[in-house]
């Protein structure tokens, strides 16, 4: 169920309220669309000073990346999910394992990283290790 669907302008750097309702209303998740490197620092801080955890209410960002994750720091989003961009600076087996076969199909300059050897400690869901 879908407790609330807010937009903001480009840019906006004023979230406070935002995450005042989500406080308010306490959904299970928030999918966020938000995109620019200073909106998602606001929000990401705002929710961490908001004392929300993500182990209880994570973030399920659609459009973040590597770099942006870099500029916010991995301490305000660890635990929360990037769901649709890829985090080449992943150091695990599943992601080893997706290199290896990508370089394999088409070649060593084909994998995509924003920031070599980042440390990031975030969630990243991908089934594309298993299907190549």
């Amino acid at each position: 169920q879908i407790v609330a669907d807010r937009y903001v302008p480009l840019g906006t750097t004023e979230l406070e309220h935002i995450v005042r309702e989500i406080c308010e209303l306490q959904p299970a998740v928030v999918i966020s669309n938000l995109v620019g490197v200073d909106s998602l620092r606001s929000l990401y801080h705002e929710f961490h000073r908001a004392g929300l955890d993500s182990a209880i209410l994570p973030i399920a960002a659609t459009v973040t990346t590597e770099f942006e994750v870099s500029e916010i720091g991995p301490e305000y989003v660890q635990g929360h999910y990037m769901v649709s961009t890829y985090f080449g600076s992943l150091e695990n087996a599943p992601n080893q394992s997706y290199v290896a076969a990508l370089k394999h199909r088409f070649g060593d300059a084909t994998v995509p990283q924003n920031q070599p050897r980042m440390p990031v400690a975030v969630v990243t869901l991908s089934s594309t290790f298993n299907t190549l």
